[in-house]
Order: C-alpha cells, then sequence, then structure tokens
C-alpha cells in the first residue's frame, strides 16, 4: 500500500510555490487572452506547460514503455491521487464553512423564532390588558348611565304619557328630589365611610382612571394621560390636538378618531404649559397643565368613567411644593377624608358642633331634642346635661 501524500510539502513553502504558481498562471493567463490562441482556457494551458515540463525534463512519461504494468500507470496514479487530495481539501474546507453557515443561520433563525415569540407575548398581554380595561370601562360606564337613568324617571298618567309640571310643582320637585338625595348621600357615607358615590368607580393608586382609549392620572397641578398605539407608530402618523376646555385624538392611518373632535374637558387647562410626547413608539403620553390646581378631575373626557375624587390621596411629599392657600386646602381635605374613613365628622362638622354647643349653652332654657340639623351631627353630649 502507498504512503498518504497527506502534508507533503512543508506548510512554510507552500507561500515559495504560491508565489512561483501565480507567476505561471499570470503568464499562462496572458497568452489565454491572444487572439491566436482561439479562446483556449489558461488553465489548459497550465496543465500543458506543467505536464510538457516533465516531459521534457523527467522521465515521467518514459515509464509508460515499461512492461511492468503497475510502473507504467504510476504517472497517471499519482497525477489522479494529487488531484483527488486537492479535491478532497476543497471538499473539507467546503463542509467547514457550510456547516459554518448553516449553525449561523440556525442560530439568527432560532434567535428570530424567540424574539417574534416574545412580541406575540408582549401583544397577547397587551391586548389582553385592553379587553380587561374595556371590560371594566363598560361597566363603569353602564353603572353611570344607569344612575343617570334613575334621576331621568318621569311621572306618567294612566295612558303612559309624561306628566307636564308647571315651573313651580318641577321646582319644588327638584328641590324635593336634591335634598332626598343628599339624605341619602349622607346616610350612606355614616353608614359605610369606604362607599363610593353612585355612578363612580375608585380612583387608581396615582388618583386617576381608565377610560376605552387611554388610562390617566393626576395631581392638583397635572393630569397625565398614556394612550397606546401600535408598536412602531411615529409621531407624523398622529393627530393630537387640544384647546383649554377640547381633545381631540387618533391615527391618520385609522378611519375615525379614537376620541373624537371637540371632545369636552373635564374642566379648563393652560394649552400653553401642556404638550404630548410619543415614547418607545407604542404610546402617546399627554400632559395637561390645570387652569384650577385646587380641585380633583373625576375624568379626563366628560361622559367616560367618573372616579370617586373624594377618595383621591394627595402624596404627601408634594405638600412642600404648594403654596400656603392650596396647601391648606389639600391639608384640609385630607382630614376630612380620614375623618370620614373613621366614622368621625369632618372639620366643618366640627366647626358647627362647636357652634351650636356654644349656642345651646348660653339657652339652657330651650328644649332642642326635637330639633333636625342638615348634616344630621349634634354636639356630642348635647341633651345629657353636658
Amino acid at each position: 500500500m502507498s504512503k498518504s501524500h497527506h502534508f507533503l510539502i512543508p506548510t512554510e513553502m507552500e507561500a515559495q510555490f504560491d508565489a512561483f504558481f501565480m507567476n505561471v498562471a499570470s503568464q499562462c493567463s496572458s497568452i489565454a487572452s491572444n487572439e491566436h490562441t482561439h479562446g483556449i482556457n489558461a488553465i489548459d494551458i497550465m496543465h500543458e506547460a506543467y505536464f510538457g515540463f516533465l516531459r521534457r525534463k523527467t522521465d515521467f512519461f518514459s515509464r509508460s514503455s515499461s512492461t511492468n504494468e503497475e510502473e507504467r500507470n504510476r504517472g497517471k496514479t499519482s497525477v489522479l491521487k494529487a488531484l483527488e487530495k486537492q479535491r478532497e481539501e476543497v471538499e473539507k474546507s467546503k463542509t467547514t464553512f457550510e456547516r459554518e453557515k448553516e449553525e449561523t443561520e440556525k442560530r439568527k433563525h432560532k434567535e428570530m423564532v424567540k424574539k417574534k415569540e416574545r412580541e406575540e407575548e408582549m401583544r397577547e398581554k397587551i391586548a389582553e390588558e385592553e379587553r380587561e380595561r374595556k371590560e371594566r370601562v363598560r361597566e363603569a360606564l353602564m353603572a353611570q348611565k344607569m344612575e343617570e337613568a334613575k334621576k331621568k324617571i318621569v311621572e306618567l298618567d294612566e295612558d303612559g304619557n309624561e306628566v307636564i309640571c308647571n315651573d313651580e310643582e318641577e321646582e319644588k320637585d327638584e328641590q324635593q328630589k336634591v335634598a332626598r338625595e343628599n339624605t341619602e348621600k349622607v346616610e350612606k357615607e355614616e353608614e359605610d365611610p369606604h362607599a363610593l358615590q353612585p355612578g363612580t368607580v375608585h380612583p387608581s393608586p396615582l388618583n386617576g382612571g381608565e377610560a376605552e382609549h387611554y388610562v390617566w392620572s393626576q395631581t392638583l397641578q397635572e393630569v397625565d394621560v398614556r394612550l397606546p398605539v401600535p408598536v412602531g407608530t411615529r409621531a407624523k402618523d398622529i393627530v393630537c390636538e387640544f384647546t383649554a376646555t377640547t381633545f381631540k385624538f387618533g391615527l391618520k392611518s385609522e378611519p375615525a378618531l379614537r376620541i373624537p373632535e371637540k371632545s369636552k374637558l373635564c374642566e379648563s387647562i393652560k394649552p400653553d404649559d401642556s404638550f404630548w410626547t410619543l415614547e418607545d413608539n407604542r404610546e402617546v403620553r399627554l400632559t395637561l397643565t390645570k387652569s384650577n390646581q385646587m380641585s380633583w378631575w373625576e375624568n379626563v373626557i366628560k361622559g367616560d368613567p367618573r372616579i370617586d375624587t373624594k377618595k383621591v390621596v394627595p402624596e404627601n411629599s408634594n405638600l412642600a411644593d404648594l403654596d400656603g392657600e392650596t396647601r391648606s386646602t389639600v391639608e384640609k381635605m385630607m382630614y376630612d377624608q380620614r375623618q370620614k374613613a373613621a366614622g368621625k365628622p369632618t372639620s366643618d362638622q366640627e366647626s358647627k358642633m362647636g357652634l351650636m354647643k356654644k349656642f345651646m349653652e348660653s339657652h339652657p332654657e330651650m328644649d332642642f331634642s326635637n330639633c333636625k340639623f342638615d348634616d344630621g351631627v349634634l354636639p356630642a353630649g348635647a341633651f345629657n346635661g353636658q
């Protein structure tokens, strides 16, 4: 068995041979480009030159006249073996390259699949949150409409027609209705200080709420509105305009505005101090500066779900930033909220109680046992001689 020809040429000599054969290849290429060669391939000329060298200067071909068949075929076998060796090297190199390329493509494909899965999970999560939010908004709006419908109940005659009252009767009925509602509200608050105002929802931890197309929060100074948009949305694709009392919002790619033109804001704002930005190409953040910075908003757009502003809890850390009058108002609101939560009288009720107690002490001859008070609160020990 013949020995392997692998690594027959030392590596350090390959560079020298490469330089030599590059020179030969260049000359063969020049010969091939000669019009008299009739388009003969440069490789064929290089082979002819090499084997011509072997014919002229060696006994490479003289062995073919030998009577020994193995000796006659040695030259051919040597050429084929060298050719096969280089072919194997080419295939080996090609296989390694293709394997690395395939592994790279597999890795990229795997990363792309994971990225798509993450994006799909994110889309599903956002869609689920959107569905849940819209369901909460729908329920809040339904409760709000039912509460409004109660106020619109009218008197009907025997034929089912609305009874028309004169102005005095209507005014009287309205006064009685308001008085009845106030009484019921006070009684309800006294029974359950945690109860919400009819037709409202509890404010979020940031003193805001939810609507069909946005979520919002607020401080006494500003209202922060966040409106989700499709991932990749650009600022030029957005329609976002507001005045002191109106607001509209939508995408140019959609047939209708998400928040219609001239939608009424809950209260007025300072347009010059208000602005919007696009964050991460997926959410519009709207900052509205309130005109009246001593009141809480019950919603952003009139007609959207309302929060119970009596359940709003201001951040204590922000009180130091307020002016004296505003701070006094906020501290009073916070005190009243704590009193109501504990089932105790508010600051206004305490003031009335104090005045009434002094008046009662100044007139011991008067009997107040059958008196009714608007807020339903009497001074402690009013009728036991204290």
